[in-house]
């Protein structure tokens, strides 16, 4: 959980990282997701195919939760 001091509310974040993250010392690109607790899983799957596949690098993804997406 991170506290926003500007918006004054906590928001949770999920990390789903490749496959090979623990094994592999290397660098990955990140995907920031909105509506995290939505996507997370269907969106790190697609990309976990879509890596496999060579079409994109394999990536960690990034969930944020919105609290309230009508807020101004």
């Amino acid at each position: 959980m991170v506290h926003s001091i500007i918006l004054n509310e906590d928001r949770v974040i999920w990390v789903r990282t490749p496959r090979a993250y623990e094994h592999e010392k290397a660098a990955y690109p990140v995907l920031y997701l909105m509506d995290g607790p939505a996507h997370i899983n269907e969106i790190g799957s697609t990309i976990d195919f879509l890596a496999e596949n060579n079409r994109v690098p394999p990536m960690i993804v990034v969930g944020i939760a919105n609290t309230d997406r009508t807020a101004t």
